[in-house]
């Protein structure tokens, strides 16, 4: 009679089904590890499944998996678990929870199934209402949601492409862009915002910002009536070239097409005031200035423009403004700023020794940092790289240690 001697990795695979869910978090780890093969087997065979359209064969491996959730680890394990359950919420017509995991699987860049692809239909069929609204209030987070599931919307698009760029987000721009050519291989914006922010964004590819800016102001004429974002584009390209006429000329355009865009307006004050044109830069603040009399921004900025201007009165009562409508790091700096660029020195202390005191987290050090340049007194800068070093700022620490 032969001995029963099950393989080692059937033994493993048993502890592992033993020990999963057990309370010892070493236990369950060593069970983990045990079913990890098992896992990953069940979850690909599943995901391959549901990818050609079989969703018995998917649900068959999604009901295997359940029971050893525990032991599924790691963005991509876990984003194909999402990507099952989203495939079985869809056939249990659960439409929000389909969506939800498909966005956990999309996060975790599932191509098979293709998660992206999904969460378009789902976003389509479900918020096809909540279009026009976004496009209403411009709110970015909402507005890159939807794009990529509504790639023909061209009033959609310029209004997302429009706040990503005259915000300067050309990270972001890049993004969006890549996302709407999943849904859009052919969309004619997207192709072309693609390829230029992403010269723009990459130094081993600056050689190519001035052919694109060449590109991008060629195509604007034609491609502009459809999409006025494009004058938001050629404006940034120019920009990161040195050619900040041709920058404002294009902002210009595109405030013509589109004259109530607020960001658009307030990127040419800045624009106009890096040239060194302070009529025209402190005009824009006041056109922002006179619909809503509280902008942050449009205060800030006009503060900069008044102190380049020597209005000492009217740059400081901004920069109070500011602060007391948006009080913290940010606003602190900028006043600080101010002080400095009107020789104030006793108040600039005082702001930053207020920022100093008011710097909570990880993003306030780094505003500290910044700061740094505003003070050419060591003890001052020591004290802001303490309290950014309290913070968990390494590159302060590092400085700190090199001051000693």
């Amino acid at each position: 009679m032969q001995a029963c001697d099950p393989s080692a990795s059937a033994a493993r695979e048993l502890r592992g089904r033993l020990y999963v869910d057990d309370a010892d978090p070493a236990v369950a780890e060593q069970a983990a590890a045990d079913l990890a093969p098992l896992v990953a087997s069940l979850l690909t065979d599943g995901c391959r499944a549901e990818a050609a359209g079989d969703g018995i064969a998917g649900q068959r491996a999604l009901d295997a998996v359940l029971p050893l959730a525990r032991a599924v680890r790691g963005s991509g394990p876990t984003g194909q678990l999402a990507a099952l359950r989203g495939a079985a919420a869809e056939r249990a017509q659960d439409w929000p929870l389909a969506l939800s995991l498909w966005r956990t699987a999309a996060a975790a860049e599932i191509a098979t199934p293709s998660a992206a692809s999904r969460v378009r239909a789902l976003v389509r069929q479900l918020r096809a209402a909540d279009v026009d609204p976004a496009i209403a209030s411009g709110d970015v987070v909402t507005l890159s949601e939807l794009s990529p599931a509504f790639p023909e919307r061209d009033d959609l698009q310029d209004r997302l492409f429009r706040a990503l760029l005259t915000s300067g987000q050309l990270g972001e721009v890049r993004r969006a862009a890549n996302a709407l050519l999943e849904a859009d291989p052919q969309h004619a914006f997207a192709l072309l915002a693609a390829e230029a922010a992403a010269a723009a964004v990459d130094p081993r590819r600056m050689e190519l910002v001035p052919p694109m800016v060449v590109r991008v102001r060629l195509a604007a004429p034609t491609l502009g009536e459809r999409f006025p974002v494009m004058y938001g584009l050629d404006a940034a390209m120019a920009e990161i070239s040195g050619d900040l006429p041709g920058a404002i000329s294009a902002m210009d355009r595109l405030l013509e097409l589109r004259p109530d865009d607020r960001t658009a307006r307030w990127q040419r004050a800045r624009l106009r005031l890096r040239s060194g044109d302070r009529s025209g830069a402190l005009a824009d603040c006041n056109a922002l200035l006179v619909s809503v009399p509280d902008d942050p921004d449009a205060l800030s900025m006009r503060s900069r423009v008044r102190a380049d201007t020597g209005d000492r009165v009217g740059a400081l009562a901004d920069a109070d403004r500011v602060v007391a409508l948006r009080p913290g790091c940010p606003a602190l700096l900028a006043r600080a700023r101010v002080r400095k660029q009107l020789g104030d020195e006793t108040a600039l202390t005082a702001d930053l020794d207020a920022l100093i005191a008011a710097a909570r987290d990880g993003g306030d050090s780094l505003i500290l940092i910044d700061a740094l340049d505003v003070t050419a007194d060591a003890a001052m800068q020591r004290k802001l790289l303490e309290r950014a070093s309290q913070l968990g700022n390494a590159d302060a620490s590092l400085r700190l240690r090199r001051m000693r």
